[in-house]
Formats: C-alpha cells, structure tokens, sequence
C-alpha cells in the first residue's frame, strides 16, 4: 500500500499588547488556522485508491513576548495552542477531540545597519482521536472506526534578518 499524509495549514493571528516598553512587550490574542487533511490510500498494484480531503478551520489562543536587553540580544516566545471536543467547541455529532500547540523560542543579537542574527526553537504538534461519523465501506478503513494521531516535530534554525 501506497500511503500520502498531507496537513498543510494557513494562520492568521491577531494580538493586543498588554504591555510594551522600549524593552519589552507582552501580547495576547487569537488565531485562525484553515488546515487541510489529506490522506490518500493507494494499493501497491494500483487497482485501488481511496482519498479523503477534509478542510477545517481551528480557532486557536496566542501569546507573544519580547524582552531586548541593553547589551544588543532579545529574547522573545511565541506560542500559539488550543484544545477541541466536540462537546465543547465544534458541535460534532460523534465524539472526537484535538489539540495544538506551536511554541517558538528565540534568541536575537542586534548588530550594525539593522541587521541581527538569530537562533530559534520551535515545537509544532497536534493531537487527535475520536470515532468516525463515516461507515466502513472503503477497502482502505480498519475495522474499527475509532482513529488516534498524534504529531511532534521540533526544529532548530539559524538566521540573519535584514531590515
């Protein structure tokens, strides 16, 4: 079996300084996340295929911080998560419940000419169960209807900003 998972996501996020100082800034807010789960099951002789497409949007809370010491580094966090049911949020039919959390640190050095390098940490995961409101009938589906996913990825980069 041939299997694609793809997730691609856009965000939109809004925040209000609570508070901002030339050195510092402390930031709430909101997101929005339009994400697009695909999934394509292909069986290894081509004979059959099954695709599930599923758009959605995931509201979601942001906090920002930036702190600039006097000696030219800064650190800020960014971190953007929020947690689903059915129950709660999304008045879904069937059971099912999902997080995410998108957590970045950054530590910056100010140098001549409004440049800075930096480095940065970032966590990006998601959590998902529930059961499918979606009879068995594809070749492709378990048995059971009930589905789990859990996602953790983490990065590290280095970089120069340029303004």
């Amino acid at each position: 079996m041939d299997l694609k998972y793809g997730f691609p996501f856009y965000r939109v996020t809004y925040s209000y300084d609570l508070l901002e100082d030339k050195n510092r800034i402390l930031a709430v807010g909101a997101a929005l996340q339009i994400r697009n789960a695909s999934i394509v099951f292909k069986a290894a002789d081509g004979s059959n295929i099954t695709v599930s497409q599923n758009v959605g949007l995931v509201p979601a809370l942001n906090i920002y911080s930036r702190w600039e010491l006097p000696s030219g580094i800064n650190l800020s966090l960014d971190i953007t998560g929020s947690y689903a049911s059915s129950a709660l949020i999304n008045g879904a039919s069937f059971d099912f419940e999902g997080s995410l959390l998108d957590a970045s640190l950054r530590m910056g050095y100010r140098l001549k000419n409004q440049m800075e390098i930096f480095s940065n940490l970032r966590f990006l995961g998601g959590t998902s169960k529930g059961i499918s409101e979606y009879p068995n009938t594809a070749w492709s589906q378990s048995v059971e209807q009930y589905t789990s996913n859990n996602l953790g990825t983490f990065s590290a980069t280095l970089g120069l900003t340029i303004r």
